[in-house]
């Protein structure tokens, strides 16, 4: 009898211990669930940062090109811009739309969680600073920001 009851003590001891080596590893995965997810967030709004440090580099291209102002366009304040924008327009907060094609934009689409600002500051005659945040709904208060420099070298 003896050895039953002890039997019987192992075997709920065994089960406590696969339980809680089951609820270690549930723990785990989840959170490994999380970064993954947040480190696909974080790429994909890198990708988005630095089209619109282009987007604003293509409209002082144009202006060198067309012969204008190279900061036509580019008065400092705060603004979004979508990747095929030839004009900035005032930042107003809103959800980046990403279209059946897979391309980001203002016009259509499903929305998506990001949301871009492109901040436009002069420093000089011939020096703009260009900063570019995107955040989006779970980034726990760490957007991803780039800042750039845009010379009148030509």
């Amino acid at each position: 009898m003896k050895s039953a009851g002890y039997t019987l003590l192992e075997t709920v001891i065994a089960i406590a211990i696969l339980i809680g080596g089951a609820m270690v590893v549930y723990s785990s995965s989840a959170h490994t669930l999380a970064y993954t997810y947040n480190n696909q967030y974080r790429l994909t709004a890198s990708y988005l940062v630095q089209e619109g440090v282009e987007i604003v580099r293509n409209i002082r291209d144009r202006n060198w090109l067309s012969g204008q102002d190279w900061r036509q366009g580019l008065a400092e304040g705060d603004y979004q811009a979508q990747y095929n924008s030839l004009t900035l327009s005032s930042y107003t907060g809103s959800l980046l739309l990403l279209s059946s094609g897979g391309l980001y934009n203002y016009n259509e689409g499903s929305e998506t969680i990001f949301s871009r600002k492109i901040i436009i500051d002069h420093q000089g005659e011939d020096k703009i600073k260009v900063t570019v945040e995107v955040s989006w709904l779970y980034d726990q208060g760490q957007p991803v920001r780039a800042e750039a420099f845009l010379y009148n070298w030509y």
